[in-house]
């Protein structure tokens, strides 16, 4: 390679390639949480109390199955089925629900899902999380 060419390489060519690199932005960060503190635990649903602002507000609710409870600092549940299973809780309306979408221009990707639950020993102590790119519109993928 001749003399030039490396001097184009370092003068026209890396500069732009090291300006695609910084221009290019990728976010990462918490971007819905619901804090339940000072509640009395059986609002029918909790507006999310952080929110990126390029998502559509979010509030978490229950399935018609389900009784909400006075629990002070949660979103608290009653009812759940006995049995216990995926299925029945499915066809019975006994599930927890939030929605996470963007606003339009952006996109929106999760990585992590973290939670606290606090249950009575008598609450389900096992849990199936599953999402939709749908509105469940077809079966919803378990994680």
């Amino acid at each position: 390679m001749t003399k030039n060419y490396y001097k184009f390489l370092k003068r026209k060519l890396l500069p732009a390639f090291a300006c695609m690199l910084m221009c290019v932005q990728t976010g990462w960060g918490q971007i819905a949480t619901w804090d339940f503190n000072t509640l009395a635990g059986n609002e029918a649903t909790v507006a999310a109390t952080t929110l990126n602002g390029n998502l559509n507000a979010t509030s978490i609710s229950r399935g018609a199955g389900l009784t909400a409870s006075a629990l002070g600092n949660a979103f608290s549940t009653a009812n759940y089925t006995a049995a216990g299973d995926f299925a029945n809780a499915v066809s019975a309306n006994k599930y927890m629900q939030f929605t996470v979408n963007a606003k339009v221009g952006f996109t929106v990707s999760l990585s992590t899902l973290d939670a606290n639950f606090r249950r009575s020993g008598t609450g389900p102590n096992t849990f199936q999380w599953q999402y939709s790119l749908d509105g469940f519109a077809t079966t919803g993928v378990s994680i």
